[in-house]
Parts: structure tokens; sequence; C-alpha cells
């Protein structure tokens, strides 16, 4: 349990060191992101249709039983959440991936959700749909507990994507969804 905890707090420390946003950003593929979902209701989501189209959208990839970095990943999400609303910015969603479709049924992404205090949408779906949309952000998933930390910012009506280290300092990952946003709509 010890080794585990210094991990979790070497990993954390290492990534906020680490942590700098990207501003590679890259086209947009709406086929690639056609992946048929369901939310923490239970409802089917197309992931593109219904959560990217024509919207910026931050996503992260969590799975609810984790207790290393999902957690921390989840509060700078929830943090993002309450600095976006205190900054107006606008049309700005957040989405939340399991990477554990087996385990993270509806229910669980609901307990997950309400557990956290989180505002925003939490997904899951079959493995094949999960790593079809981890390769269209080039995330590969080798294993659950290996899944990625970054968390990507797409813009629907710019066409383009980018992706920036979930331990980034929540202001710089806002500077790229400023950028993500078409300059009528900042």
């Amino acid at each position: 349990m010890i080794r585990t905890c210094m991990l979790g707090a070497l990993l954390l420390t290492w990534s906020a060191l680490a942590a700098e946003p990207s501003s590679q950003w890259q086209k947009l593929t709406p086929a690639q992101l056609s992946v048929q979902l369901s939310d923490q209701q239970g409802r089917p989501t197309n992931f593109y249709r219904d959560l990217v189209a024509g919207k910026t959208t931050v996503i992260n990839f969590i799975f609810t039983d984790c207790t290393q970095v999902c957690p921390m990943l989840t509060a700078q999400f929830r943090d993002l959440e309450k600095q976006a609303a205190a900054m107006a910015i606008k049309d700005v969603q957040l989405v939340s991936v399991s990477v554990d479709p087996e385990k993270d049924t509806a229910a669980a992404l609901r307990r997950f959700a309400a557990d956290s205090q989180a505002g925003w949408t939490f997904l899951s779906g079959n493995e094949a749909s999960v790593k079809k949309l981890l390769e269209a952000f080039h995330l590969p998933l080798q294993q659950r507990d290996g899944h990625t930390s970054r968390f990507v910012i797409a813009s629907d009506t710019l066409g383009k994507w980018t992706s920036v280290d979930g331990f980034s300092d929540v202001n710089e990952i806002l500077k790229l969804v400023g950028e993500a946003k078409p300059p009528n709509r900042r």
C-alpha cells in the first residue's frame, strides 16, 4: 500500500514537472469519432454527433474503480469546469470516457459522477468503440491501468484537436480551449 501511494505521488510529481500544454493541433476527423457509446444514464450516444459536432469539447479517459491517477484527473477536470464557469467561458463541454467498459456500467458512472461532484457527461461502451476513440486521438491503450493522463481538446467548429497533459495548470488548459473556439465565440 505504501509503495502504491509513493508510486502515485511520484507519478503526480513527475507529471506536474513535465506538464506542458501541447499546441500541436491536428485535423479533426468526424468519421473516426463516430463511435457508439452510452452515457451515465444508459442513453445511447454517438460520440461525434452528440458531443463534438459544432462544439468545443474537452475529453479525458478514466475508470471508476481507479485509486491512483483517475481521482486526480477527475479533480483537475472539476477545477477546469469551475474555472471555465468563473471566467464565463461558454460553449465548452467536458466528457469523461471509461477505459474499463466491462465494469463501468451506467450505474457505476452515475455513482462516480455523484461521488466526484461532477457536472459533465460520463461515457462507456464496448472495448472496440473505446479503442477506436483512443486511436482517433493517437492515445493507444495497452492496459486499463496504463491509460493516458492527457486531456483532449476538440473543436469541431475549427476542425481540429490537440491534447495536453491532464496535470497542466488549469489556466494553460483553458488557454488551449480558447484557441479551439472560433473568434466570435470566445
